[in-house]
């Protein structure tokens, strides 16, 4: 899936970094040696570099520290408020019995779960860090060209619009040529894998609820392309852009699909066109709430989150339209109608409560106004023959359950509205950290086999870095602030382990990882140990490199 997902879609390795942070990591690390070493260390980029941190992350994490050190020698003490108490490497989280809650005299909590924040405290922190620094290093034409190039990054994101790269695409979907589409064989062979794959559901669930419709929609495409429905065409391209730059399926399959790379650019830019084509003042049907679903599915793969929110949206408030938030078996009359409506509906829910978190935006579908019960559709699951539905079960129940959790993570320590007592901030991080401390240990042996074992591992990333921004969010009392930097290092350790198991499991796998852990959550635990690595005295730093030590 290299081809494009991780290079087309701007998801390349190096530059994912730069798109989950503003202000880019390679140049933050350039800078920060150079005011501690006196001299600027080039970074090499690697196009090989395949996820954030290399296989010596811990090793550049420790390196960072200690040249710290020769900084902070020069540079003020901070006040004791600022210092750390010591922690244990094993990140565990913090029990649960009532704190009396102080004033304390901490940093201001900026209130924005989004990775701009993050990235601009650290840039703060960087030149709070540049103006103690030796007058030759301050003064140096690099560092303040390095520095000026990060404060620029921060303002343009500050005062431009986000990118819409997909809804503002030029073209009409009447200038299209479909000459260059993939034979009917190829893509009826390669539906046959899929078809066969007892676990496609777990890759499939975006694109289409059963295979069997998918199917005639594609017959009715091929029979005219120029005149089918533009929902269906948006369906069928998004299906194959997938099959097409491999996937996870192929993988398992031993399907050689770079025979099919010349077919690829043509279904990108076909599919691009008629998503900034597609009216988003739609009838409420379900048709389009599938296309809706599916292109802002794509729109995550492709990195671009912002016209993920536009499309997910959209496509919450037309389910909303049709009561499908009250959705009851009893009410579609029978399983069948409810089973393709219902994952529909908790499709959009996912990704629209996992964008909540990740973009800082309030959600378009409130829990509180939600009667449709997810263990229904488990429900029609079990009754399904087959052990591969009551797997798929599992997985969506977990999955469902950190989106939900995302949500409410926002709403309640993020929002502008959430909760500004520090008592009552305190109970509501207690609160949250046992229920993410619940679904860590979700685990049942019947369903966790080899992708959804891997799927369990990669949920673990994205609640580890709930966990750090839990923590970020609670008054800097019970240790807080350390028990958020064990989470940030834990994030990262889980990270490392799944970005081994991912090398050896196909790059389709790859794609899969990067883009529903990495890119849909707020991947923060790097930044905030960078920013951590910045800030801390030289006490605080010598104990807390003690206290990670095995």
């Amino acid at each position: 899936m290299e081809g494009r997902l991780l290079s087309a879609s701007h998801c390349q390795e190096l530059s994912v970094v730069t798109r989950l942070h503003p202000v880019p990591i390679v140049e933050l690390l350039g800078l920060h040696a150079k005011l501690l070493a006196g001299k600027m260390i080039s970074l090499n980029h690697d196009p090989e570099f395949s996820f954030l941190i290399s296989n010596r992350m811990e090793q550049r994490l420790e390196s960072i520290e200690k040249l710290l050190q020769v900084l902070a020698s020069t540079a003020k003490t901070p006040s004791d408020n600022e210092q750390s108490t010591s922690s244990s490497s094993n990140f565990t989280p913090a029990g649960t019995t009532a704190i009396a809650v102080p004033t304390p005299q901490v940093e201001q909590f900026e209130g924005e779960s989004s990775l701009v924040a993050h990235s601009r405290q650290a840039h703060e922190a960087l030149q709070r860090l540049l103006e103690s620094a030796p007058i030759t290093i301050r003064n140096d034409p690099n560092t303040v060209s390095a520095l000026a190039a990060l404060r620029n990054l921060l303002e343009k994101h500050r005062s431009e619009p986000p990118s819409l790269n997909l809804l503002s695409k030029d073209g009409s979907p009447q200038d299209l040529q479909y000459s260059d589409l993939p034979p009917r064989e190829e893509v009826l062979m390669l539906l046959a894998y899929v078809e066969a794959d007892p676990m496609s559901d777990l890759f499939t669930w975006w694109l289409f609820e059963d295979i069997e419709d998918f199917y005639k929609m594609y017959d009715e495409f091929c029979q005219s392309p120029v005149n089918c429905p533009l929902a269906i065409s948006i369906l069928v391209y998004c299906a194959l852009c997938w099959l097409l730059d491999g996937n996870p399926i192929m993988t398992r399959a031993g399907v050689d699909v770079t025979k099919y790379s010349r077919y690829v650019s043509t279904c990108e830019r076909h599919l691009e066109s008629l998503i900034s084509s597609y009216s988003l003042f739609l009838e409420p049907t379900e048709l389009n709430i599938a296309a809706l679903s599916a292109a802002g599915a794509y729109a995550i793969y492709v990195a671009d989150v912002n016209a993920a929110w536009i499309m997910t949206s959209s496509a919450a408030r037309l389910c909303q339209s049709l009561g499908w938030h009250r959705l009851t078996p009893e009410r579609c009359g029978g399983d069948e109608k409810y089973h393709r409506k219902a994952v529909l509906f908790w499709s959009v829910y996912f990704i629209d409560k996992s964008l909540s978190l990740r973009l800082g935006r309030a959600s378009a579908m409130q829990d509180y106004d939600i009667s449709t019960s997810l263990k229904d559709l488990c429900g029609v699951w079990d009754r399904q023959e087959g052990g591969h539905h009551k797997m798929f079960a599992g997985w969506v129940e977990l999955s469902i359950e950190m989106a939900s959790l995302q949500g409410v993570i926002y709403d309640r320590l993020y929002s502008p509205g959430s909760t500004k007592s520090l008592s009552e901030r305190q109970k509501v991080g207690q609160d949250l950290i046992i229920k993410i401390h619940e679904i860590l240990c979700f685990g049942n042996g019947d369903w966790l086999l080899e992708y959804t074992d891997f799927y369990k591992e990669s949920g673990d990333v994205v609640l580890y870095s709930l966990f750090t921004l839990v923590y970020r969010a609670m008054p800097d009392v019970s240790n807080a602030h350390q028990l958020s930097l064990q989470a940030a290092r834990s994030t990262m350790q889980v990270h490392y382990s799944c970005s081994k198991k991912v090398e050896a499991m196909g790059a389709g796998v790859k794609i899969e990882y990067m883009t529903w852990s990495i890119m849909l959550c707020p991947f923060t635990p790097f930044i905030v140990l960078f920013r951590n690595s910045l800030v801390l005295s030289p006490t605080c730093r010598e104990k807390d490199r003690i206290c990670r030590q095995p």
